[in-house]
């Protein structure tokens, strides 16, 4: 087999970051950085507001064991490189909205800076500049 063929099969067959799992990223489309998460993974604390994973802003705060990412500006995670949660540090606040069934959003829900939004499953958060960040998850 070629090394070609070798590759793209060992990309093609690659198991993901979490095992039994669907990877979520962050796609960054800011010149900021931001953070993301793994959760039960390294030794830091993060705050989540939305744990269960819902758009609702109702949902309960907690602090959960994580590793703390930096994703650099103009920059993704990656397919397979597994991310819970995503939040931003570089101002007081950010926004955030979930894809709906049939083409529709859910409201954006304001966030504190260096809280994180919990993301799920084949999920990405697609955060773009502005005054605050905006981050749409689809």
């Amino acid at each position: 087999m070629s090394l070609g063929l070798a590759l793209m099969a060992a990309l093609t067959f690659a198991a993901p970051a979490t095992a039994g799992s669907v990877p979520a990223w962050i796609d960054n489309h800011t010149g900021r950085h931001l953070g993301g998460a793994r959760f039960s993974h390294g030794s830091s604390k993060c705050k989540v507001w939305n744990y269960d994973g819902n758009d609702d802003s109702t949902s309960h705060y907690g602090s959960y064991r994580c590793q703390k990412v930096t994703v650099q500006p103009h920059t993704n995670t990656g397919t397979w490189d597994d991310m819970d949660a995503v939040t931003v540090f570089s101002s007081s606040y950010y926004y955030i909205r979930w894809a709906l069934p049939h083409g529709r959003w859910a409201p954006y829900h304001k966030v504190s800076a260096g809280v994180y939004t919990r993301i799920h499953g084949l999920h990405t958060a697609k955060c773009y500049s502005g005054t605050h960040v905006h981050c749409s998850v689809v």
